[in-house]
């Protein structure tokens, strides 16, 4: 039996920076924004000039034009007799620098100058909705979209960034610090980076950056225990000892004991959300995550399974569709993974069967890799 596995593994750009972008007074602009596919600040009627300032003081007119069409907007609204004001900069080329204006300025440089094409931004929906959208900017900062709130502002454009949604996360699946975090009121500015890899499994599930990698394992019953998470724990780390076995060349004599003594380059870095018991982490320096993920996904397959019971060879095919060119990942993991189908022997393989099975029929736990072809032959 050949079996091909699909990683579906993110590979990142080794600069790849996670922004957060607060949607307005009271969220008022949210909607617009996760509608449109668009990013902005509350900025109507204000056109960005091709070649971006380099001062943030030279920015302030631009904020005046802002302010400008906000207040005659909220006029209109109390149908007071206004003008609508001009929205050349040059115009209020003497307004004054305030220190909401001064952050206001920073934010804008770095949304529309800093910000690059593949950066990920998080944008916090109102609290009523427990959530938090997940995007990726499409284009690089050069490239400035318009955006509107039609109900707030009418056909006044904004300056946008477009991107791609990748996820609407529940503020279960992040940190609570962050989550707290990203709803300051900062127009636009940078996650810490102690919390990106949390943001890159919330938005991809699996990913590669930089000789790191992560993946995640989600259970869909509510009855996720404690017993569970040590089921979870025990699966990665007979992987772990049987590739270790493997390595020091005893793959034929070894068995699944204490784990106290796998060295600590095996073991990935394991964490179970406080939030949501259901959901499992994993990063590493090595590829050991992924290799948990794929091998889940073949033990749990009921073909797959039938074919080790009867003795019978099983050829694995690792490859990752998120991947453009050569997968380095891919290649590691299929190189683990024929290595413990071939070496460890019928009795041991059938004690990870029994522990992966366990897991999906018990918690409905799943896996960001899944099997893609299975031929027969």
């Amino acid at each position: 039996m050949k079996v091909t596995v699909d990683l579906e593994t993110a590979i990142l750009r080794s600069e790849t920076v996670v922004w957060r972008l607060f949607p307005g007074e009271s969220y008022s602009l949210s909607r617009y924004i996760q509608n449109q596919e668009v990013v902005f600040m509350d900025l109507p009627g204000v056109s960005l000039p091709k070649d971006f300032p380099e001062e943030n003081d030279a920015l302030v007119p631009f904020l005046a034009v802002a302010d400008a069409m906000k207040e005659y907007h909220r006029a209109k609204k109390k149908r007071d007799e206004v003008l609508r004001p001009k929205t050349d900069p040059s115009t209020y080329k003497n307004a004054r620098k305030t220190g909401k204006r001064a952050k206001a300025a920073g934010a804008m440089r770095r949304l529309y100058s800093e910000a690059a094409k593949g950066d990920i931004v998080l944008v916090p929906a109102p609290y009523s909705e427990q959530a938090i959208w997940i995007g990726e900017f499409a284009h690089h900062p050069q490239r400035i979209v318009d955006g509107y709130a039609d109900r707030r502002y009418g056909g006044e454009k904004i300056p946008g960034r477009e991107v791609k949604w990748l996820t609407q996360a529940g503020n279960s699946s992040l940190p609570k610090e962050l989550t707290r975090n990203i709803r300051n009121q900062n127009p636009f500015s940078r996650v810490e980076a102690s919390f990106w890899e949390d943001v890159f499994q919330a938005a991809y599930g699996s990913f590669q950056l930089e000789g790191r990698y992560g993946s995640s394992m989600r259970s869909r019953s509510e009855n996720f225990t404690e017993l569970d998470n040590y089921r979870l724990a025990q699966f990665s780390l007979m992987l772990a000892q049987a590739l270790e076995a493997a390595d020091d060349g005893a793959i034929d004599n070894f068995r699944f004991d204490s784990f106290d003594s796998i060295s600590e380059e095996y073991i990935a870095s394991l964490s179970i959300s406080v939030n949501s018991p259901g959901l499992f982490k994993a990063v590493a320096n090595t590829a050991k995550p992924l290799l948990a993920s794929a091998m889940f996904s073949l033990l749990i397959n009921g073909n797959v399974r039938s074919t080790i019971e009867a003795g019978e060879t099983v050829s694995v095919e690792v490859v990752n569709s998120k991947s453009t060119g050569t997968c380095s990942a891919a290649e590691e993991v299929g190189r683990d993974i024929d290595v413990i189908l071939s070496s460890m022997g019928f009795d041991r393989v059938e004690e990870l069967c029994k522990v992966a099975s366990r897991l999906r029929e018990d918690v409905r736990l799943e896996s960001d890799s899944r099997i893609t072809k299975i031929d027969k032959k």
